[in-house]
């Protein structure tokens, strides 16, 4: 049996339905493989969106993201405090981020480091000792070395930052009736386009 439109308001027909109102005047069922090739394309293509959407969505109901734990991780443990008048003003990790509970001091590091002219190449306790040296000097403060702080070797011998995964129970979601719902759509959409060669074939 040969994949139909009708042309009253479905589902599947909705979308297009308004464009082809005037071809389908005595509201009789249209074959779509039959269709203009414009009208064809465009029926197919909003089909396919509309079955990636449901794709995705399934997905996402069965998917689960872990993120890496990096609260251990010697690249964020403390390489140095800059501290004036005794008062600890900035933390320094040893990747180089800088951090700070005052707002206006905040802003005043982000200018200072936004003029630096570091090395692109630059980067971990090198960078650490750099912003370092430069914030110390313009709060008249002073640099006081974590036990934590790494050296530039140890921190490059590190393995890059394990990355945020994600997985899917696939067994879980083949159980979802919209899993099945989603198979029909595949197989009606090819099943249309096996129709579509073989009228053309037939012109």
């Amino acid at each position: 049996m040969r994949p139909t439109i009708d042309s009253r308001p479905s589902a599947s027909a909705s979308i297009f339905q308004g464009k082809i109102a005037m071809t389908a005047l005595d509201l009789k069922p249209i074959n779509v493989a039959e269709l203009s090739e414009d009208k064809y394309q465009e029926f197919m293509e909003a089909n396919q969106r509309h079955i990636e959407a449901n794709k995705k969505y399934l997905k996402s109901q069965y998917t689960q993201t872990s993120n890496p734990d990096y609260s251990n991780d010697p690249r964020v443990k403390p390489y140095a405090t800059i501290t004036v008048a005794g008062q600890v003003v900035a933390t320094i990790d040893n990747q180089g981020v800088v951090g700070t509970d005052s707002n206006e001091l905040g802003e005043r590091i982000n200018k200072l480091l936004a003029g630096l002219n570091e090395d692109a190449a630059s980067s971990g306790p090198a960078a650490a000792q750099n912003r370092a040296d430069k914030i110390a000097e313009m709060l008249g403060g002073r640099i006081v070395k974590a036990g934590t702080a790494m050296s530039q070797s140890q921190y490059n011998a590190l393995a890059p930052f394990e990355q945020s995964g994600s997985t899917i129970d696939y067994v879980a979601m083949k159980t979802d009736p919209l899993y099945d719902q989603l198979q029909n759509l595949y197989a009606k959409h090819a099943n249309i386009e096996r129709e579509r060669a073989d009228y053309l074939g037939r012109q």
